[in-house]
């Protein structure tokens, strides 16, 4: 995708959470999406951010998708299984997901040939 303009953030703790901001005073728009939803919400005013209530929500509204999670396990799971792979269903065909997570290689290979098959680019 070569014009992003809006970029969903995955994340949002003490490492995503300013890259977030960052992105926002980059001029970005930005959706924050976090499993605690009120959470979300508190952080996406605090950055002037909007807060995805679902994944399939932010992948909707989004050009990109950065993910800031634990490990590789958290990633595939919010990119490809969770809310029933949701977030990859309902990003636009050729959607750029940057993974920042601690991921080890061979997980983010396969994260990746599978998002791949559903038209994203990761």
């Amino acid at each position: 995708m070569s014009d992003i303009r809006t970029i969903g953030f995955i994340g949002i703790g003490n490492m995503g959470r300013p890259m977030a901001a960052n992105l926002v005073r980059g001029g970005y728009a930005v959706v924050v999406y976090d499993l605690d939803g009120k959470r979300a919400e508190q952080v996406a005013k605090e950055i002037g951010a909007t807060a995805a209530a679902s994944l399939a929500e932010m992948g909707k509204q989004v050009d990109a998708v950065i993910t800031m999670l634990p490990t590789g396990k958290e990633v595939r799971a919010c990119l490809l299984e969770g809310e029933g792979g949701a977030l990859a269903n309902s990003l636009p065909k050729g959607a750029l997901v940057i993974d920042m997570s601690s991921s080890d290689p061979v997980g983010s290979r396969a994260t990746h040939a599978d998002l791949a098959k559903r038209g994203g680019t990761a």
